[in-house]
């Protein structure tokens, strides 16, 4: 794989993860003044259920396609009906269960919202595969054109029935519009001539279930830990204070989602096209890891910092009991963001087992973290979680990244001082700023912005050269081998 192919995917994907961040936030904005914060808390948690259930509904096929190099007609069918099948029975799961997790939240209007969210994971499971062998072909383009246009579409209808009155129902059907968009355009548009057999042979998919069922335990776990802080405070907080929460956590996450997958879902193939080489996949993990903290730690740090002008400008008055909460909220995802490209390791490797033991392990620290922040209240919950994935980050060196790629402790840390102290100092040149600098909210947060990126990027030529390189390689696209 020429690296001139591997940027071309890198920047679709960046192109296309940019234009879905801005539907998503802009989408956020309006429905953040259009629905009261009781509603949003409401949408919280009926999406991190939807979440925790697609998360298991392929039963970890998706990556074992990618795993595995050769896929016979009769496999891809017989996976194809599986998938199909497992999504069903976890959709009619959560529709038969959305009573007795109303009642654990005590929220029974939330009822016919969890069983709509059923129908959302069956339709996405008619395209999911799809959208898999054509990240494995490295066609992100047509990937990029499809899932922009689907979730314009779906973000159109959302924000047309909030404004009608229906509140927390609106995200839901916008999920779902997002979701029949998709399919719809994945097979007339991405898939080509291939149509899935009406057969279904169990043995020949027997190596990829054992493959996707570790994968399945790790991605259970892995969303439950994502989703856990929801989940678990959700039970404890007023609807309104969850939204206080929720809104700059789901803005924080979806930055996450945003900017590492451009460089992971990529990263992912190409890593495994090397898995039997421990020093090409050192060097590959190495340049994904400071990619992603060179993008993440100034954008946190811009959020943590410009916190008290960003709420009100973006988002309205009403959400000033927020800003405290995207203060701490961003620090928790600045250190997060640094744990993001282990997965595509551990999967490229095909470090499966490794990977449901971190995931089992990372899942019962956090649900005890979340679980002792909920008692003292909202704040406490991404305050503990900070402190835990910073405590993370050179464990999971220990257990995880020194053990497959060889890499040592000063090449993986030195990887991280870098965008570290880069973000620092400009952060707080953007923080005296905003203090000796008075104007109204809009030109203060943006003259702030200015300074600290100003800053951010004099301070990565003189100290984080290799990722300057690496975007200017990406930008240019130069043509030389991938290694």
């Amino acid at each position: 794989m020429s690296r001139q192919r591997a940027f071309k995917a890198v920047r679709w994907t960046a192109g296309g993860s940019a234009l879905k961040a801005v539907i998503l936030t802009c989408q956020l904005i309006v429905l953040s003044r259009i629905i009261a914060p009781e509603e949003l808390g409401i949408v919280a948690i009926v999406s991190t259920i939807m979440v925790v259930a697609a998360g298991v509904s392929d039963a970890g096929v998706s990556n074992a396609i990618i795993y595995f190099k050769s896929i016979s007609s009769v496999e891809r069918s017989s996976l194809f009906w599986l998938n199909q099948a497992a999504s069903t029975a976890v959709g009619l799961l959560i529709a038969a269960f959305s009573l007795a997790i109303a009642k654990f939240y005590q929220l029974p209007q939330i009822q016919p919202l969890i069983a709509m969210t059923a129908i959302v994971i069956v339709v996405n499971a008619t395209f999911q595969q799809l959208r898999v062998y054509a990240e494995k072909e490295l066609k992100f383009t047509e990937i990029t054109i499809v899932e922009v246009l689907s979730l314009f579409a779906g973000a159109c209808v959302s924000i047309a029935t909030a404004a009608t009155g229906l509140g927390a129902s609106s995200v839901v059907l916008g999920q779902l519009f997002t979701a029949i968009v998709n399919s719809l355009l994945f097979w007339c548009f991405v898939n080509g001539d291939w149509r899935p057999a009406l057969t279904f042979d169990f043995g020949s998919v027997r190596k990829f279930l054992r493959y996707g069922l570790q994968v399945l335990l790790v991605n259970l776990a892995n969303t439950l830990t994502m989703q856990a802080d929801v989940l678990i405070a959700g039970r404890f907080l007023t609807p309104a204070n969850l939204a206080y929460y929720s809104l700059p956590r789901d803005l924080s996450l979806r930055i996450i989602t945003t900017i590492n997958p451009i460089v992971t879902r990529v990263g992912l193939p190409l890593m495994a096209e090397q898995q039997s080489d421990k020093e090409k996949i050192g060097r590959i993990y190495l340049r994904i890891l400071r990619m992603t903290a060179s993008v993440n730690f100034p954008i946190f740090g811009a959020m943590c910092v410009l916190a008290p002008q960003i709420v009100p400008f973006v988002f309205g008055d009403k959400w000033l009991p927020a800003v405290p909460y995207m203060q701490i909220v961003a620090l928790w995802c600045m250190v997060r963001s640094v744990g993001n490209p282990i997965g595509s390791l551990l999967y490229a490797t095909g470090e499966t087992r490794r990977a449901m033991l971190q995931s089992l392990a990372m899942l019962l620290v956090v649900v005890a973290a979340v679980a002792a922040g909920s008692q003292f209240g909202g704040i406490y919950v991404p305050a503990a979680l900070a402190l835990i994935y910073l405590i993370a980050i050179p464990v999971l060196w220990s257990f995880i990244v020194k053990p497959i790629c060889g890499v040592s402790f000063a090449r993986y840390h030195a990887v991280l001082v870098g965008p570290a102290v880069c973000t620092c100092i400009a952060m707080a040149g953007a923080y005296v700023t905003s203090v000796w600098v008075k104007l109204s909210t809009p030109p203060q947060a943006l003259l702030s912005f200015a300074v600290g990126g100003v800053l951010y990027v004099i301070l990565s030529y003189l100290i984080n050269r290799e990722w300057v390189r690496d975007m200017r390689d990406f930008l240019r696209s130069k043509r030389s081998s991938a290694s």
